[in-house]
């Protein structure tokens, strides 16, 4: 595979009371395969779109997007909703764990939802536990944890299925900066040992600078 995500020519508009907005104008990039990429612009700049995009929640206004080798634009919500769970890891700045469930639990989600069996799932879940050198905190819930310690968990959720692809919103804006740099370390260690390629979008200069790439947006153009 050349690329695990692309972007040809992508234009994003929305409908609102008062006018047409155009939240991405003719964007294209290529991801590769164990690529660190991250997106940076200012707020309303098209980055959340741009996700979106790439999360397989929305599709283009026009252009393609295609992950994993597949349009968006052409296949059923029922596919997209495939794709995602097959091809595609999310962290989440504020890390979106289910608080009533273990970080175990948190963690097999994502195996449980693509329809394996706790049986099959638990090699891969106490991978991702040592990935995250957290296994001895597997019963735990969130509300049990640190910041620190529930990004790490929300990390090892999105990668234990093994995705080509992984996507972070701000995954260091809710900790320190001492915290934040060990988690980016984390993520692009993970990564590299699974040979996902990762995009996260950051409004950090230094959480941007470990980047291979850096992609910026400004008023929903890609700037060379």
């Amino acid at each position: 595979m050349l690329h695990v995500a692309a972007a040809r020519d992508v234009w994003k508009s929305y409908r609102t009371a008062a006018a047409d907005v155009q939240a991405l104008r003719g964007v294209s990039f290529e991801v590769a395969p164990g690529q660190f990429v991250a997106l940076t612009g200012a707020s309303g700049s098209g980055k959340s779109t741009l996700l979106n995009l790439l999360a397989c929640v929305d599709v283009p206004t026009s252009g393609t997007i295609s992950i994993a080798g597949r349009d968006t634009g052409a296949v059923s919500d029922d596919g997209l909703t495939a794709l995602r769970r097959s091809s595609i890891g999310y962290v989440f700045q504020f890390f979106n764990l289910m608080p009533t469930m273990t970080v175990r639990e948190n963690i097999e989600l994502p195996l449980l939802l693509a329809g394996w069996s706790h049986r099959r799932s638990a090699p891969a879940v106490d991978k991702a536990l040592q990935e995250i050198e957290m296994s001895e905190l597997g019963g735990r819930r969130p509300a049990q944890l640190s910041g620190g310690q529930q990004q790490r968990v929300a990390i090892a959720r999105a990668l234990v299925h093994d995705p080509p692809l992984v996507l972070a919103d701000e995954p260091t804006g809710n900790l320190d900066s001492q915290t934040g740099a060990a988690i980016l370390v984390l993520l692009q260690r993970s990564c590299s040992a699974r040979r996902a390629a990762i995009l996260i979008a950051t409004h950090s200069d230094e959480a941007a600078s470990k980047a291979d790439r850096i992609l910026r947006l400004r008023d929903g153009v890609l700037l060379t």
